[in-house]
């Protein structure tokens, strides 16, 4: 960082050396020389051993030729390597500044899964290449799954700006995100539309600085856009050391999309619960999960359950597939046309990861939602470490009403929430599910049965409502010493 030298290579030099090189996870800023201010390597033949630069960054850093990156002869293979910010503007004999980002000069350069963006250069803001009419002297550039966006040079912004070549430089573009491609280069699976970066010129809106955001957003084009064929086996990974590969086919650029690094908002949003204040039932916790195109699963952690169920406290759970239950009484297998129907869903001790079904509820129950535990629940996406806490979604607390509280009144239609007390109305609700009464309040609040959960309005319930309209504690003690082992898991449809 800030390095300075009045030859070539500012931040690291390789100059006609014998030995392969490889340069990763290395961060190239704010280093000024005349040629490669980030970096120079040089060797006499294009057969020279190779030199692979993997998962570094090059930010602002100035030059006459190659700002961020000058490779003159040899076999170079750049990979999974961000540029921003860096220039190139000639030096004092009036020369013309090439190559803002990358000069590659007489030599065989594969730029691979590299995002190019904001540089600045006389001629090719983003790459320069340049070439003889000479085999024995000549080389090649290939650019795959990259990114060359938002640079610039005296020319504008267009083609010659991102790819300036010269000579007789033959450039090859492939599945590449390009700004102003007009298809003179050859290449295929090229497009010309906004990457959408998170925040490219980050916070300070000065791009080549610590705090630009290459990252893609969701719905960007380069999303799902390069081709899996142009990865060596042993890219696995991306710069952030994700995986490299998400959803099947690799992103262009850098950066692998990630609901789970660096994009602030992109963690799914908070969970929507049922209800007014009170958002879980005796028995059930009812949550609407937010649009994704991505798969999540839902953890719920016991937070603070009553005795005898304390035990149980901090122990994580996974909300399971989702099956249809009755939402009238009986509890029936296909579920008959004219009746309705809503989602129910067990608690797991594995992640279950799904798109769940938009806009509608999903009551989930267990032996440990028990009548006035609390309880939080978060989201994670299928790309996300689990072990990462970070990765989670804001959590939302909620806490099961009083034992046998299942309604405020019949003053409206369909009945109230709760209101903490426990009565002959709670009574009558119940009874009134039972009997599929119309307006009767919803089967999940009024499926009260202790311990294990039969998914039907039956007797039991009606005795249930009746102990806590008497005041009686909850009456019931976990099967097992972890939710688990819990017997009741054995009975899920």
């Amino acid at each position: 960082q800030q390095n300075t030298t009045p030859g070539f290579g500012g931040g690291l030099l390789k100059y006609h050396q014998s030995h392969p090189m490889t340069v990763q996870g290395c961060t190239f800023i704010e280093n000024t020389a005349l040629g490669g201010a980030g970096m120079y390597t040089s060797g006499f033949y294009s057969d020279d051993p190779t030199v692979n630069v993997l998962n570094c960054s090059f930010f602002g850093n100035e030059a006459a030729f190659g700002g961020g990156l000058y490779l003159y002869r040899g076999l170079q293979t750049i990979v999974n390597c961000a540029f921003g910010g860096n220039s190139a503007h000639g030096g004092d004999d009036g020369a013309t500044g090439k190559g803002g980002a990358v000069l590659s000069a007489f030599d065989d350069t594969t730029l691979i899964n590299c995002t190019v963006y904001g540089n600045t250069a006389d001629e090719g803001g983003g790459l320069y290449s340049e070439n003889f009419d000479d085999p024995a002297n000549s080389g090649s550039v290939l650019i795959a799954n990259s990114i060359l966006w938002g640079n610039s040079d005296s020319s504008g912004s267009g083609q010659a700006a991102q790819i300036f070549n010269d000579f007789d430089s033959s450039p090859v573009v492939n599945h590449s995100c390009v700004e102003g491609w007009d298809g003179s280069l050859s290449g295929v699976g090229v497009i010309d539309q906004n990457p959408v970066f998170v925040d490219p010129d980050g916070i300070d809106n000065i791009p080549g600085t610590v705090d630009d955001n290459l990252r893609l957003t969701g719905g960007s084009p380069a999303i799902d856009a390069g081709d899996n064929s142009l990865l060596s086996p042993e890219i696995t990974t991306d710069f952030d050391g994700g995986p490299r590969v998400i959803n099947g086919i690799v992103d262009m650029g850098a950066y692998e999309q990630n609901l789970c690094i660096g994009q602030a908002g992109a963690i799914p949003p908070e969970l929507e619960l049922i209800g007014d204040e009170v958002s879980v039932k005796n028995r059930f916790i009812s949550i609407r999960l937010p649009d994704s195109s991505h798969s999540v699963a839902v953890r719920v952690l016991f937070l603070d359950l009553p005795k005898p169920f304390e035990a149980w406290n901090d122990e994580e759970l996974w909300v399971g597939p989702p099956h249809q239950v009755s939402a009238n009484g009986a509890s029936l297998s296909p579920i008959p046309p004219d009746y309705q129907y809503f989602l129910a869903a067990s608690l797991q001790c594995s992640p279950y990861y799904a798109e769940w079904p938009d806009s509608e509820f999903v009551h989930i129950y267990h032996e440990g939602i028990v009548p006035g535990g609390t309880y939080r629940i978060q989201l994670i996406d299928i790309s996300c470490a689990a072990t990462d806490e970070g990765n989670f979604s804001p959590a939302v607390d909620a806490s099961a009403s009083r034992w046998g509280d299942t309604i405020r009144d019949f003053t409206t239609i369909p009945p109230g929430p709760p209101d903490g007390a426990v009565n002959i109305t709670d009574v009558s609700a119940i009874v009134g599910r039972f009997g599929s009464a119309p307006d009767a309040i919803a089967k999940v609040r009024a499926d009260l049965e202790p311990g294990c959960l039969d998914l039907v309005i039956n007797v039991s319930d009606i005795l249930s409502s009746v102990t806590g309209f008497q005041g009686l504690d909850y009456p019931f003690e976990p099967t097992a010493d972890s939710p688990c082992d819990s017997t009741c898991l054995s009975l899920v449809p």
